[in-house]
C-alpha cells in the first residue's frame, strides 16, 4: 500500500510538472523584433553600388502569339542567361547568413533547381528584408540599403564563379511584390 501510494503521488506530481512547464511554455508570447526604429546613416544609401545588375525577368524574350507565346527558348538572351546559369551549377545550393552594416542579418540562398521548369531564370532568396514596407515608414531606406546590400553581395559572388550576371535573368523571390520591388530597389 505505501509504494502504492509513493508511486502515485509521484506519477500526479511528475504530471502536474509536465502540465506547468507545457503552459508556461505555450503562453510566453515572443514578440519579434523589427528595426523600424533604426536608421541608416544618410550617407550609406550612396555607398553601395551594384555592378553586373541582372535583367528583370518581364524582359525575358517570348514567341508571338502566333507562335503560341510563351518564352522563346532559342532567343539569344534566354540563352545566355541558360549558360550563364550553367557556370554557377557547381557551386549551388549556396546559403549563407550575411550580417550587413546597416546593423539587419540577412538570409541568402540560391537553391540548386536542377528540375527547374524556367532554366533561363536564377532563383535568389534574400530573407529578412521587409519587401513590403511602405515608402512613408522610417525603416524603408534602412530595408531598401540592406536589399542593396545582400543583392551586391550575392552578384559578386555569382561574378567571382565566372557568371556575366548582366545576363542572367534573377527571380528574387517568390512572390511578385518581392520581384517588384528588388527591381524597383536594384534601379534606383
Amino acid at each position: 500500500m505505501n509504494k502504492k501510494y509513493i508511486l502515485i503521488t509521484l506519477l500526479l506530481g511528475t504530471l502536474l510538472l509536465l502540465i506547468f512547464l507545457t503552459i508556461f511554455f505555450l503562453s510566453r508570447v515572443v514578440q519579434p523584433t523589427t528595426p523600424h526604429d533604426i536608421h541608416p546613416t544618410p550617407t550609406l544609401i550612396q555607398t553601395i553600388s551594384i555592378t553586373g545588375k541582372p535583367d528583370s525577368t518581364l524582359e525575358v524574350p517570348t514567341n508571338s502569339p502566333e507562335e503560341g507565346g510563351g518564352v522563346d527558348l532559342e532567343a539569344d538572351r534566354t540563352q545566355q542567361s541558360i549558360q550563364e546559369i550553367e557556370k554557377i551549377r557547381p557551386y549551388l545550393p549556396y546559403y549563407e547568413t550575411l550580417s550587413l552594416s546597416t546593423g539587419i542579418d540577412v538570409d541568402v540562398s540560391i537553391p540548386n533547381n536542377l528540375v527547374d521548369a524556367r532554366p533561363w531564370i536564377l532563383t535568389v532568396y534574400i530573407n529578412g528584408i521587409d519587401f513590403q514596407i511602405p515608402e512613408n515608414l522610417p525603416a524603408y531606406d534602412l530595408y531598401r540599403t540592406s536589399f542593396r546590400e545582400a543583392a551586391g553581395k550575392t552578384l559578386t559572388f555569382l561574378q567571382e564563379n565566372g557568371v556575366n550576371t548582366s545576363l542572367v535573368f534573377i527571380n528574387w523571390g517568390n512572390e511578385s511584390y518581392v520581384q517588384e520591388r528588388a527591381e524597383q530597389w536594384l534601379t534606383e
